[in-house]
Formats: C-alpha cells, sequence, structure tokens
C-alpha cells in the first residue's frame, strides 16, 4: 500500500483538476477565465502525452460528471471525461508509434465485442431513423474504449493503487455535492443554485432525490454501486487496516446518497453487490467486531436518511418515501414498463436475428420515427430486452458470451488471488458487476462511461493475479 503523503504528483494533479473544473463553471460570467482555463487544458494535455495514464485517471475523475461539468455545444453535450479519454488514445497509440512497438495487454473479450459491434452494424439495415441508430453506434464504440484504454494502461499494483484513490476522491467530492444539492433544495434553494432538474426537486415527491453531477438519479446510484463495492471489500478484505474508519465513513456518505437517489434499481443494485462480497468474505465478515461495525454503519445510515428526508418539511416524507420505493409493481412507471415491454416484444419478432437497430425502439415506438419526442426517445427499461429488439438474438447473445468470459475469468482469478489488493479490488468490482447486471433489469443505457470503466478495471486485475500467479510459478 503506498502511503498517500508520498503521492504528491498525484495530489497536484487532483488539484489542477478541480481547479479547471471551477474555472469551467465561472468562465461563462467571467470569459477572462476561459483563457486560463484553455492553459491549464494544454498543461495537462502535454502531462497525458508524456505519461498516458494521467490521462486515465482524468477520466476517472470525471466519471460521475455526466451533466454539471459538461458543456452543451452544436454538436451535442461535451464531457471532459469524453475530452480526455479522446487525448488518452491519441497519447497511447502516439506513444506506441515513438517506441515502435504495438502491444496489447490480455483482452479476452475482444472477439465477443467486436461481434457485438458487427451485428450492431448489420442492424442499421433496419433502423427506422438512420442517423440516431448511427450516432448510438458510434457512442457505444466510444465508450467501450475506456474498458481498453483501462486494460493496457493500469498495469501494475501502484498504477491499480492510483486508480482506486482518484476513483474514492472523485465519489466522494459528488456525493458531498449530492448532500448540499438535497439539503439546498429542501430549504427552497433554486434549481439554478442546487444544479437539479426541475423533475427532482422537492415540488414533485415532497422530498428531493439527489442527481449530484449525473444526468439523473438513477444514473447517479448506478455510478454509486462502484465506489461503495469497493469500500466495502476494502474494508472486509483487510487491505487498508490503518484506515478501516476512514472506511467506514465513506460507506456512510455514499450509502446516504444512494439512499437519497429514491432509485429503486440502484437499490437492487448495492442490495446484490453486497451479497455477492460477503458470500466471497463470508469467513471475515462473521467476526463479530465487524458485524457490529456494520450494524451500528447500516442504523446511522437509516437515522440519517430519515432526518435528511424532514428537511424543510412540513410533514414526514418517510411515508410517502416507503410508498415510492415499494411501488414496484403498481403506479404509472409500472404500467409503462409492461407497455414497453410488450412493444419492445414486438419489435424484436420484425428482424429475430440482427434487431432493429442500435438505439432504434424510440423511434420505432415514436410517433415520427424522425423527430424526437419532447420528453426524449422512449427506452425498453430493460438492457437484456432492449439488447434482444435492437440487436436480435445475435447480439444479446454475444454480449451475454463477453458478461459470461468476465464471470468466469473472475472466479478463476479468486481462486488463485494471493495479493490482497487486486484481490479485494476483484472482489469489489465483482459485486459491482452483478450490482450493475441487477439493476440494467430496471434501465437500459448501455453506453454508460463508468459502466465500461467497471468491466475494464475487472480485466485489469484479473490479469494482475494471473501474472503474479505465473510470476509465482
Amino acid at each position: 500500500m503506498i502511503k498517500l503523503a508520498k503521492l504528491y504528483n498525484l495530489w497536484l494533479f487532483i488539484g489542477l483538476a478541480i481547479l479547471i473544473t471551477v474555472i469551467g463553471f465561472l468562465a461563462a460570467s467571467l470569459p477572462i477565465l476561459l483563457y486560463l482555463a484553455v492553459f491549464i487544458f494544454i498543461i495537462i494535455a502535454l502531462l497525458i502525452l508524456k505519461n498516458p495514464f494521467w490521462g486515465i485517471l482524468l477520466v476517472v475523475f470525471w466519471l460521475p460528471f455526466e451533466r454539471l461539468g459538461a458543456y452543451e455545444t452544436a454538436l451535442g453535450t461535451l464531457r471532459l471525461s469524453q475530452v480526455f479519454t479522446v487525448i488518452t488514445l491519441l497519447a497511447w497509440g502516439w506513444q506506441m508509434l515513438v517506441n515502435k512497438k504495438i502491444h496489447f495487454r490480455r483482452f479476452p473479450v475482444f472477439i465477443p465485442l467486436v461481434l457485438f459491434l458487427l451485428v450492431n452494424t448489420l442492424g442499421l439495415l433496419n433502423a427506422v431513423n438512420l442517423n440516431r441508430s448511427t450516432l448510438v453506434l458510434l457512442i457505444t464504440l466510444f465508450t467501450m474504449t475506456v474498458t481498453l484504454i483501462t486494460v493496457n494502461l493500469v498495469t501494475d499494483r501502484k498504477k491499480l493503487n492510483k486508480i482506486v484513490i482518484v476513483l474514492l476522491i472523485s465519489a466522494t467530492l459528488v456525493s458531498f455535492f449530492g448532500l448540499y444539492q438535497f439539503v439546498g433544495d429542501m430549504v427552497g434553494l433554486a434549481p439554478e443554485i442546487t444544479g437539479l432538474r426541475p423533475l427532482y426537486t422537492k415540488e414533485v415527491l415532497g422530498f428531493t432525490r439527489i442527481q449530484s453531477t449525473a444526468l439523473e438519479p438513477l444514473y447517479f446510484a448506478n455510478y454509486l454501486i462502484i465506489p461503495l463495492s469497493v469500500v466495502y471489500a476494502l474494508f472486509l478484505g483487510r487491505v487498508w487496516r490503518n484506515r478501516k474508519w476512514l472506511l467506514i465513513l465513506l460507506i456512510l456518505l455514499l450509502g446516504i446518497n444512494l439512499f437519497l437517489t429514491v432509485s429503486r434499481g440502484g437499490y437492487l443494485g448495492i442490495i446484490a453487490s453486497g451479497l455477492i462480497i460477503t458470500l466471497i468474505y463470508y469467513r471475515r465478515f462473521f467476526n463479530w467486531k465487524k458485524i457490529i461495525v456494520l450494524i451500528i454503519t447500516l442504523i446511522l445510515l437509516y437515522v440519517t436518511g430519515v432526518q435528511f428526508l424532514q428537511i424543510g418539511g412540513e410533514t414526514l416524507n418517510w411515508e410517502t418515501f416507503i410508498e415510492h420505493v415499494q411501488g414496484v409493481f403498481s403506479g404509472s412507471s409500472y404500467e409503462e414498463r409492461i407497455s414497453t415491454f410488450s412493444a419492445a416484444w414486438q419489435s424484436f419478432l420484425q428482424y429475430p436475428l440482427v434487431g432493429i437497430g442500435p438505439g432504434s425502439f424510440g423511434p420505432e415506438t415514436a410517433t415520427f420515427a424522425n423527430v424526437q419526442p419532447e420528453g426524449g426517445w422512449q427506452i425498453v427499461n430493460n438492457e437484456f430486452l432492449e439488447l434482444l429488439t435492437e440487436t436480435g438474438i445475435l447480439g444479446l447473445g454475444f454480449f451475454i458470451w463477453f458478461l459470461m468470459i468476465i464471470f468466469f475469468r473472475s472466479i478463476k482469478a479468486l481462486k488463485m488471488a494471493r495479493d490482497p489488493l487486486p484481490k479485494a479490488l476483484l472482489v469489489g468490482l465483482f459485486g459491482a458487476f452483478f450490482g450493475m447486471i441487477a439493476q440494467y433489469q430496471t434501465f437500459s443505457v448501455l453506453y454508460i462511461m463508468h459502466v465500461w470503466f467497471l468491466f475494464g478495471l475487472i480485466i485489469v486485475c484479473q490479469n494482475l493475479i494471473f501474472t503474479n500467479h505465473e510470476q509465482a510459478n
């Protein structure tokens, strides 16, 4: 374990990242700061060109900044995580050219991903809105590159450790912002100040649903599954023994944020993740000290969550909260899901082999296929059913093949693991993997950068464990 005091360059880099974010927020009202932002950006780009690993650190840092920290352009929303992904890809390619050595790390999912993309391409022939389908395909391909660069740039234990630190720092920052967002909205601050979309303010349910820097609460909950799972695994895996109370505080902070998203899919995902991690570490879990600490943490999380729900409210919002969470099989949301499931199945029957085309479910069910509805394109709200509809039996089959490779390779790596850090991280990420699959039963957007980062980091841990095992033998 690397001492934080020795990570001076990393902390400096994170400081620059935060600075450029703050300047970016202020640039609209103070144009002169735009020049400073550009200057800092150029410095960071040069650092990435010199060492592409800095680029993947920046990508990880900005993963949750989907809405706040993003910039609207003529071509659409531009996010810093996307910008630094492009720069990192270019820097990595340039480095290989300069060194005259093209080398790729073990990437066992290459074939199923290529075949999956091939099926998506064939599906364009059936698309009712070719422009949207082509765009969705290109965005999906782009987000997949996050997996590729993560695997190829995070190549040793020290780099893996830095990635985890940056991930937790970023998650901590956006979680504190989430709490500010909740309290600010509950006491009456305007959405322009809190950064909330009107749909998630207290005016709708009587209490705020936080989205922090994400597009919506569901996406924020989806992101939080990753750092929460990692922290829980580090706690049970006894990797950061001298920082166990920091891990507990992180569980409490991230857990409260997940609680306040009021995302039923997020709750389902973290429960699935927690169960998997507990099962793998069951011997270490059944320790009376850890059980007591975790029970106290859960009680604090519950009590704190209830108290937050009452901030600025005239009545107790707990009943409304429970009613909303329990309404899985009732209400307009349930009826909408049943409707989209039926429509998706009917669309699948049209082109069962390669589907109706990537991103085509929305245009297929819209009044006008080439005109986006005011509320946005409709989705199936179940990723696997949406894949079946849009990519057919072949596309879904190749995607499941991809997931099965990650699953069985993780099982094999966990049996071989001796180094506690990559093992604990793999346990946490493996749990998050199951959490994502569980939450994907309730929504359906595949081109999310932090999801493909998760896949990449899982493969990184697997590769490190296999390499250590080969060297030991």
